[in-house]
This record gives C-alpha cells, structure tokens and sequence, in this order.
C-alpha cells in the first residue's frame, strides 16, 4: 500500500480516487475522513460501512465492521449480510463491505526494535502527515486495542497509526516540531523525501504476525500493563536494502560533518557510508520469527509488555511508563527492586500558585530526596513514573550518598497562556561527600545556561622514612555553558529554558515539554541551515 499511504497524505489527492482507496482499503478510513476532498456522501457511507466498531477490544478480532466506535483497533461484530451498498460507487445488494481479517493480518512492515534509524524516519513521517492526525482526538477504547493501534503502525511503517497510539500527554508537545521538521526536507535538493523513505522501509522489510493473544494487569487507576503472552511474528526482508533506507535519513547531516569537522572529500564520505552499510546489513538479520516464548526469553523479564494509559479519550501507549516498567521488572529480576515496592496509585499534585514557585518547590523536593514528594511537583506523565517506579531512580541513595544543599534557587518566569518559560537567575548547590576523615564539597552555580563548579578532592604524599601518608585537599574549578561549541550555539542552546504549564488549577515544571521546547528551538535554527544547502556550515 505504498502509493495509498502517500496518496491519503497529499492534499491534492481527488475525491474519486479517495472514494477508490477506501473501497479497497477500509482500514484507512478514519485517514481519509481527515482529508480536506473528502466530500459528504463518502463521509455517509464511511459511517455506514467502513466505522470502526463499538465495544471493548481485545486485540485479536476484526478492524472494521457495520458498527460505529471510535477505535478502528478494537474486535469487530461480524455485520449480518446488508441490502445496502458495501461500495461508495452504487449498490451491491447481498454483499458487506470488505475487511481485513483483524489488525494482525500480513503487512508491510519492519519491526522496529532498536533501530534509531526506522525510529527516526517514524518520528519525522508523523510530523509530515500531521494533518491527518489532528481530527483524530480519542483514544483506543481498551489497553489492548492501544497496542493493536501501535504494532499495526509499526508494521505498516505508518505514522500517522504510531501517533495516534502514543499518550499526548508525553508525545503531543513534540509533533508540531516533527511537522516542521518533515516540511522543510527538500527531496530535489539531496535531501530526503519522507514519503519516499517510508516506503522504502516499506519495500525492504516486512513484518507479519498471527494469533496474537495478550493478557493485561491493572497497576493503577487508568494505567494497565498489556503482555504479549500468544502468537508468531515473523520478520523477512533484504538487510542491505533497508540499511540504505535508514541511511537516507540522516546522510545530508552526515556527508556536512564530515566534511566541516574533518575535511573529508565526497569521495571519502561515499566509502565511509558504504562501510557503515555493509557493517549494518552484516549484523542484522531479516529472516526470523518468534512466539510469544522466544520473545520473553530475549526480553529477560517474563513476557514482552507495554503499559496502556487512560487519558480520559481513550487509551494510548505511554513509551515512558513502558520504558520504566521494563527497567522495573529486569531490576527485579535481578534482585535490586521488590515486587512489593511496585506502586498501585498515581499520587496528587501539588499545584502551585505560580511557575517560580513550582520550580522552586521542585528543587526543595529533589533536596528531601522523598520520591513521592518530587512526584507531586510534577505533571500527570512524569508523576505516574516515580508514582508507580520511583524504586528504580535510587533518590534517597544520592541524597544520603552525596548530602545535596539548595543554598539559592531563584528563577524569572515570562507567561504565556497555560506554559511559562522560566530562567534560572541562579541555582546554588553543594554535594557533600567524606574521604578519610576529610569533608569535601563540590560546588555547582548554575545560571541560564551556564554552570561554573569548584570540586574539592584528596590529595596526599606517603613518606617511606616515616611510612605513612600525609593527606590534604585540593581542588579543581571550571565553567562551561550549554552554547560553548560552535554548532550548539547556531542551534539556539543559548535560548533553552525550563518550561511550566498550568495543570489542575496551578503551574507544575515539565521535564517532557521543557525537553519539547528544546527540541523545537534545535529543529527551527536547523532549516534554514538545511534548506539551503548550507549544512556545512553548522559545523565550522
């Protein structure tokens, strides 16, 4: 489906053709109901024959049927034979209209895994299709449809299914980003043309899987761990082909290194891409499969998993409480967390009156060392973290490790709407650790983006005619700023701030959309460098 995806994301595309691309491929309905052509009486008969069922997913059953839902990822009511049209060109009495066999029939597709490079094309490919994901505002209707949603994305090569699987609450700040970033890739100009790249991974891999079965578990209100416990996934392709592919993304960026940084020729840069290439395709192999069995051996922590979230329109897949629980169940495997220190409850914001105030709270909470204390300072996506995993962040060990003092916290904040930008007028804080009867502090001055240190440390002599060491302190100072390097600098690091937003009433700091708003500052000085050909200079 390689031409439909690019068609369904060009504006241009004529409403007959949509009427054709969801006649033959219903699953990408609720795709081109976003789309500007879509004219009234496909919009009928898509609510009539091509609407995602009602009721709770399971995760194994039909995509589309004649039911209305909200979730084309949840299990289908078989529809009994219809005497309407199961076309949008005329009727067709006796027949219903066609479906997928379920959201685990056999796709395009490349299991994405660990690979930054498909992770890349993904993240960049949403921002580009963001018009078609901007209508779609509900959740899957159950913590097995989310997941369904996802691997359908993931098999696919689809973004737009990817970003509709994601919590907002952790991804939504990034997209607007990613859609500027997908805009201004040139294509003509050697650059990389997304919808060609994603149909490139497309063409170079595929992923299908059968029977998948899944068993959920309830950690807090709104939060459910999903395991894969049932089923095949069988993975095929050419490795050579699809290293390529993820090269294409990042090779503008990486022929303007090297050739700035280290003066390569074109000639080098050619080879030094093919080596990677080569040693890639060497090291990855596309011809396998796994059940469920195989799956959990490898993952090292009982069966693969994903954590479902209710975000109050449906539910989505949080990476970050995914991540964290995968962290969570290796440690206790390994002995270093308790089941029983799991927590079962997402724990209260405390709001605060204004952003100074939220950050200077924040900064007195990391001081306590008090898990659940920094967890009420912050907003729903990081408190649900330390709520349920904050075992795994060892706070109190740092705490009573290295006795850190906040001796100034000072922050200016400049308000817009429901986020702040807030600036650090100073951040004092000292660490305080013992060597041999000997106290020692290590001193950090923090200040917009700039930090100076003192670092105290023990010294010492031995005397052989005296057979004894004599110890004293001494120290190390220094400074650095986030803008330094040249390049950090063209890329606005000067510029980054902490970011707060209103929630429940009050500010709370964001690390998500503080690290967002980094993002967006890096990606916005980026184009004009990348549109004009003048990566190069980036880099000097």
């Amino acid at each position: 489906m390689t031409d439909v995806y690019r068609e369904i994301q060009d504006p241009a595309t004529a409403p007959e053709r949509l009427a054709e691309i969801v006649a033959t491929h219903p699953e990408l309905a609720p795709w081109v109901l976003q789309h500007p052509n879509c004219y009234d009486a496909l919009r009928e008969w898509i609510a009539a024959y091509a609407t995602p069922p009602a009721g709770p997913a399971t995760g194994a059953g039909d995509v589309f049927s004649t039911t209305a839902s909200s979730d084309p990822f949840a299990r289908a009511v078989e529809p009994a034979l219809s005497s309407h049209p199961a076309t949008p060109f005329g009727p067709a009495p006796g027949t219903q209209p066609t479906r997928p066999r379920g959201p685990f029939f056999r796709r395009r597709g490349i299991l994405i895994g660990g690979s930054i490079g498909i992770a890349a094309i993904m993240l960049v490919g949403i921002g580009g299709a963001w018009w078609a994901i901007s209508g779609l505002t509900r959740g899957a209707s159950s913590p097995e449809g989310a997941v369904a949603r996802l691997l359908s994305g993931v098999e696919n090569v689809d973004p737009v299914t990817v970003a509709t699987s994601l919590a907002p609450s952790e991804f939504g700040g990034f997209v607007e980003t990613l859609q500027r970033l997908a805009s201004a890739v040139p294509g003509e100009d050697g650059g990389a043309d997304m919808a060609q790249l994603l149909a490139d991974v497309r063409a170079s891999a595929e992923l299908s899987s059968t029977a998948m079965a899944y068993e959920t578990e309830q950690l807090a209100d709104g939060v459910v761990r999903v395991s894969w416990t049932d089923g095949e996934m069988r993975l095929s392709g050419d490795e050579r082909e699809l290293a390529r592919s993820l090269t294409a993304l990042y090779e503008p960026l990486l022929r303007a290194q090297q050739a700035a940084i280290y003066g390569y020729s074109d000639a080098e840069i050619d080879e030094a891409i093919d080596a990677m290439v080569d040693g890639w395709s060497s090291n990855v192999d596309l011809d396998q499969s796994w059940d469920a069995r195989d799956a959990a051996d490898w993952y090292g922590a009982g069966p693969i998993s994903l954590v479902a979230v209710d975000e109050g329109n449906g539910w989505y897949i949080s990476p970050l409480l995914s991540f964290y629980d995968l962290q969570w169940r290796q440690s206790e495997e390994q002995g270093y967390v308790d089941s029983r220190d799991l927590g079962d409850a997402i724990i209260e914001a405390e709001v605060f009156e204004t952003p100074e105030v939220a950050a200077e709270e924040l900064t007195a909470a990391l001081e306590s060392g008090r898990i659940e204390r920094v967890a009420a300072t912050l907003p729903l996506a990081e408190r649900r973290v330390l709520s349920l995993y904050g075992d795994v962040f060892n706070l109190e060990y740092v705490v009573n490790e290295y006795s850190p003092s906040i001796e100034t916290a000072d922050f200016s904040a400049a308000t817009n709407g429901d986020r702040a930008r807030l600036s650090i007028e100073e951040l004092l804080v000292d660490f305080t650790e013992w060597s041999n009867g000997y106290e020692l502090h290590d001193r950090y001055d923090i200040s917009e983006v700039c930090a100076e240190w003192s670092d105290e440390y023990l010294d010492s002599s031995y005397s052989s005619w005296w057979d004894e060491y004599t110890y004293w302190t001494d120290q190390r100072t220094g400074s650095a700023c986030l803008d330094d390097p040249a390049w950090t600098d063209r890329l606005g690091a000067g510029d980054v701030d902490l970011i707060a937003v209103r929630e429940g009433g009050g500010w709370l700091v964001s690390p998500i959309a503080t690290i967002a708003d980094a993002a967006s500052i890096a990606v916005d000085s980026f184009i004009p460098y990348y549109e004009s050909g003048a990566l190069d200079e980036l880099f000097r």
